[in-house]
């Protein structure tokens, strides 16, 4: 095993991505322990870890996607980019792309999401919801579906919740809500 010293404080990120990634590497060559108890404890923590890296790779893919990066090295697309480079099926690299593209337009989502407060579960689904809203709903959109996940709504109903946010947000508001593509061709 290759020991890992890192300062926090002072390594580059380069330097915290390569301590991150021996570390997942060592524990995935090891036996998980007896305790299913134990085992409880400890995917609960790796699970909020691997929440927080999922966060720190969605900056990097959006500022890949942003520069047009991958464009450069003969790619069609950030999309493309992520199947094959780093082995995403199509459903994962889209909600990466969404996480990567919305996350300036959801700081509370984005805060939280950074400091192991929500899971990527939750952060993809509000990303998802919020994708083709304007920028003030996107916020009304935000804090309705935030509040439900501190009720202790699971990610699958804030995503069917998600999926109706305009019509939540205008019946919040008294306005009618625009339809969307799907309900304008009669689906």
């Amino acid at each position: 095993m290759e020991a890992v010293a890192v300062d926090l404080a002072k390594a580059s990120t380069m330097e915290l991505v390569n301590a991150a990634s021996a570390i997942a590497a060592e524990l995935a060559r090891r036996t998980p322990p007896e305790s299913p108890a134990a085992c409880m404890e400890l995917a609960e923590t790796l699970a909020a870890g691997g929440d927080m890296q999922e966060a720190a790779l969605a900056g990097f893919i959006g500022v890949v996607d942003a520069g047009r990066e991958v464009q450069r090295w003969g790619y069609p697309s950030t999309r493309s980019w992520l199947r094959s480079r780093l082995g995403m099926r199509e459903a994962r690299a889209k909600e990466r792309l969404t996480l990567a593209r919305q996350r300036h337009r959801l700081a509370e989502v984005s805060d939280r999401w950074a400091t192991g407060d929500l899971s990527f579960g939750y952060a993809a689904t509000i990303a998802d919801a919020i994708a083709r809203l304007d920028d003030t709903d996107c916020r009304a959109a935000e804090d309705i579906l935030l509040g439900m996940v501190e009720q202790g709504f699971s990610a699958g109903k804030v995503a069917t919740f998600g999926k109706r946010i305009r019509d939540v947000i205008a019946e919040r508001d008294g306005t009618e809500a625009v339809p969307d593509a799907d309900t304008r061709r009669g689906y």
